[in-house]
């Protein structure tokens, strides 16, 4: 297990980096056999400097090896192409003086959505008033409900959003200017300090479609596609085309129930349902390609080159670079020969350990 990823779960349980102290410190093992990074809190820019340092302080006390951080956009980027790092560098600037590594995380979706949730980020105030003016920059299922997490990979190419000059930016080259400026105003504390990057690539981060916000879903339920945005809807029927298809109408239209419902209650998903017929195949071949070609098209800007610094992407578990364990928690075992042939084919390298939890 990475301990980075345990870190995080301990304080979304609410241990904190003060129960993480006790728990490290009562077994020495483990410091001389793992390196053990904590997760900060999701706001540890709001924190006091002087409370985070003594944190910070009794980890490096008890042999923690580094701290992980989001970097929020919407927080670095209040502006188009204008970028303020100073929340994020004071603490880097301490992780550095107490000899702790950084594994910073670029964060591209809100946080808040969980039932309880007690921090609450948005996306960038930009991106959310080019939504109001153009149709599909965010998910929606086929009941016209959008979701704000993270923009819709169906926009991942088109020039909707501003930056400092009068040309539009895809949502791809604003990802890679956030990126680039990363590099730029932190280039002293890579591979010293800051010893790998991680990179969010959906809804809390993971490479997936926010099928299943606990708004709408609770377990077991199936959640629901999150194909019908004008991008990505246009994107299918073109697809469809290509392939024969003449009704160009996605076959899970009217036929997936509800986000609660369970499969064998569907036409799409129950034994022999439409997933089996040729179009449900080439629909979903289609669906979980799209969402491969997304993290391709992410990972290449991303500006740490050299060791020793790393990159992961941000999906659920990190064992090593480009290597990881994805969770897919929407569809039945019907889609999932798709998901890793879709994968493996955009080069997000998956090993033995890949895990696939179906709810």
């Amino acid at each position: 297990m990475r301990w980075a990823v345990l870190g995080s779960a301990a304080i979304a349980a609410g241990l904190g980096a003060l129960g993480w102290y006790k728990f490290i410190r009562d077994d020495e093992h483990v410091m001389k056999t793992v390196d053990v990074y904590v997760m900060l809190q999701l706001n540890a820019a709001d924190i006091p400097i002087d409370q985070l340092c003594k944190q910070m302080k009794q980890l490096k006390d008890v042999g923690v090896k580094g701290v992980m951080m989001d970097f929020w956009w919407s927080r670095v980027e209040k502006e188009p192409g204008y970028y303020d790092w100073s929340d994020y560098e004071k603490i880097v600037l301490l992780a550095k003086e107490l000899g702790l590594r950084m594994q910073c995380v670029m964060a591209f979706h809100t946080c808040g959505e969980a039932d309880g949730d007690d921090f609450v980020v948005k996306l960038p105030s930009w991106v959310i008033d080019v939504a109001k003016r153009i149709p599909g920059v965010f998910y929606e299922d086929e009941f016209g409900v959008k979701s704000e997490e993270y923009i819709s990979i169906g926009a991942d190419l088109e020039r909707i959003l501003p930056g400092r000059s009068l040309v539009k930016r895809t949502p791809i080259e604003a990802y890679s200017g956030f990126f680039k400026d990363f590099k730029k105003h932190f280039k002293s504390y890579l591979g010293s300090t800051i010893t790998e990057v991680q990179v969010g690539l959906g809804p809390c981060g993971e490479l997936r479609y926010p099928g299943y916000a606990l708004s709408k879903w609770r377990f077991p339920g199936i959640g629901a596609f999150q194909c019908y945005d004008p991008f990505l809807l246009g994107d299918y029927q073109r697809y469809a085309r290509q392939k024969g298809i003449e009704n160009t109408v996605p076959p899970t239209k009217g036929t997936c129930g509800s986000y609660n419902s369970v499969p064998e209650e569907t036409e799409f998903f129950k034994a022999d349902g439409l997933y089996a017929t040729e179009e449900g195949q080439i629909f979903l071949e289609w669906y979980f390609s799209r969402l491969a070609e997304h993290g391709d098209r992410v990972r290449r800007p991303v500006p740490l080159e050299n060791p020793p610094a790393h990159l992961n992407l941000l999906i659920m578990e990190f064992h090593k670079p480009l290597v990881c364990t994805l969770t897919i928690r929407l569809f039945p075992l019907a889609c999932l020969e798709h998901v890793t042939s879709s994968l493996r084919r955009q080069e997000l390298f998956l090993d033995r350990r890949l895990l696939f939890l179906v709810k």
